[in-house]
């Protein structure tokens, strides 16, 4: 579920990571791209973790109804840079096309990307809720 490596992460240079193009399609995010930047300091990052997820859920959650071109550039940007910034790899991909096929939250396909989205923000939230449990003192 989660990509761990000693090797870290470099600064991103085309807004992606080294981390977000080495990692495997099936990991929800990668860790070590996350834990480089919080210099595994686990309070700051359940914080951010905890701004992520509310962020994204906020944005998604508005998807289906915006027809405003650049209210939806704003909305899946958002989704992509914060997805980005987490290591949310699959989630920032779902966010880049949505925002490159513009307002389409009332065709089929936008519907087919807005609900993979959810899905896969669910996954990540079900693997920062098993991250936070592994990570509390025993």
């Amino acid at each position: 579920m989660f990509r761990s490596s000693s090797r870290g992460c470099s600064a991103p240079g085309d807004n992606r990571s080294e981390c977000d193009q080495n990692a495997t399609p099936d990991e929800v995010f990668d860790l070590s791209h996350l834990r480089r930047y919080t210099d595994n300091d686990l309070e700051l990052e359940r914080e951010l973790l905890s701004l992520f997820r509310l962020q994204i859920r906020q944005y998604a959650e508005k998807l289906a109804a915006i027809t405003e071109p650049d209210e939806w550039r704003i909305a899946t940007h958002s989704i992509k840079g914060a997805a980005r910034s987490m290591g949310a790899r699959k989630i920032a991909a779902i966010a880049e096309m949505l925002e490159l096929a513009g307002p389409c939250g009332g065709t089929g396909e936008g519907q087919a990307r807005i609900a993979e989205l959810f899905r896969d923000l669910e996954a990540c939230e079900a693997a920062i809720a098993r991250l936070w449990s592994e990570d509390l003192p025993r």
